[in-house]
């Protein structure tokens, strides 16, 4: 991956969330705008929740190459902190206005292709309670230069 050090500005971000809880799949497709900054480690990904439930969270995706790791970290209301690191599981914390809830996550793939202009970043991981298998995720963020 060669990413400059100098930030890509606005971009397009396409995010697809697939889970799969008990055999049935939800298929969501959002649109939002946001900010890519490469950096010699990987990059960061910044935007801003436009619709939902979540619309004024700030959500940052942080890849770091070398490590190999994902953070996706949630603000607003609430708070969401997640590291994907494949082959691994890492227990991640959501914090709620009910408290805090700890849940596991398994990631059994991450493949970016990302660039200066844009690409692609895919994860593929389980999330469980107390030990417990929830849910099986397939995560795909794609992003476009807007010139």
């Amino acid at each position: 991956m060669e990413l400059s050090k100098t930030p890509m500005g606005k971009c397009k971000i396409t995010i697809r969330d697939q889970h799969t809880v008990d055999g049935e799949t939800s298929d969501t497709i959002m649109t939002v705008f946001g900010v890519l900054d490469p950096s010699e480690s990987g990059y960061t990904l910044r935007y801003i929740e436009q619709s939902g439930e979540l619309e004024g969270y700030t959500t940052d995706v942080i890849y770091e190459e070398e490590a190999g790791i994902v953070s996706i970290r949630r603000r607003g209301s609430t708070a969401l902190e997640m590291t994907l690191e494949e082959g691994k599981r890492h227990n991640c914390v959501y914090d709620l206005e009910e408290g805090r809830l700890i849940m596991g996550v398994d990631t059994h793939r991450i493949d970016s292709s990302m660039s200066r202009f844009g690409g692609t970043l895919k994860l593929n991981y389980d999330i469980d309670f107390n030990a417990g298998f929830v849910s099986e995720n397939n995560l795909q963020i794609t992003v476009k230069e807007i010139f």
